[in-house]
């Protein structure tokens, strides 16, 4: 099962450019180890892939020497991204270095005329808002410090999926949550992990999820 992280952006663009010619700046910007392409562009939505060379340390065996080495090696990585201008939003699918490398090339594409903040989400506001979506269900929860009786404290995984009242009981250990694992429509399930710093972990490639669960996705992050 594919897995991918998911980043949330506030993006702004000044008056002084637009974001068309924001996309044919990016798009220009081609090399051996860089490659953008967009599949999507509208006045409200633009959408399509990043492509970088990323080097990465992988560890190895050396036989010679008896020993585990670690070298680096490069490795292409693929980064999706949802921009929707009205919403002063960027959702971004991919590795936390890749978008990096795609935040960059997207200010330089912009001449340096675009305000982008990576979000910190508040994973409270973002499950309470998942509890008036009849599409949701809530999978597995881990919660901590969860006081048994005086004196004894205890962390634990609840599978939900067998539970009369998830969201019940959701509500009455929101606090302890530390990760919560929910899906979207039984028929084309699409699965988030929720952590409680605020990061989201997908578990189905960007190109599959369906723009109703995107819809979805964005009520939850407060787009």
């Amino acid at each position: 099962m594919a897995t991918q992280r998911l980043s949330i952006c506030t993006v702004k663009i000044k008056n002084s450019i637009t974001w068309d010619a924001v996309v044919n700046n990016l798009l220009n910007f081609i090399s051996e180890d860089i490659h953008c392409e967009v599949t999507e562009q509208t006045d409200t939505y633009i959408g399509g892939c990043y492509i970088a060379k990323v080097m990465q340390n992988q560890t190895q065996y050396n036989i010679e020497t008896g020993s585990f080495e670690t070298t680096p090696v490069a490795r292409m990585q693929i980064l999706r991204f949802d921009i929707f201008p009205s919403k002063c939003l960027m959702m971004l699918w991919g590795k936390k270095k890749v978008s990096t490398l795609f935040t960059t090339a997207l200010q330089q594409a912009a001449i340096n005329n675009l305000i982008i903040d990576y979000n910190k989400l508040d994973y409270k506001i973002m499950i309470t808002k998942l509890f008036s979506n009849s599409k949701v269900i809530f999978t597995r929860m881990n919660i901590t410090d969860v006081v048994i009786e005086h004196g004894i404290v205890a962390n634990c995984s609840v599978n939900l999926t067998n539970q009369d009242n998830s969201h019940g009981l959701v509500r009455k250990y929101l606090d302890n949550i530390s990760q919560i694992s929910v899906q979207f429509d039984e028929n084309t399930p699409t699965s988030l992990m929720i952590y409680s710093s605020g990061a989201i972990v997908t578990y189905r490639n960007r190109d599959d999820i369906p723009s109703d669960i995107i819809d979805d996705i964005i009520t939850m992050i407060g787009g």
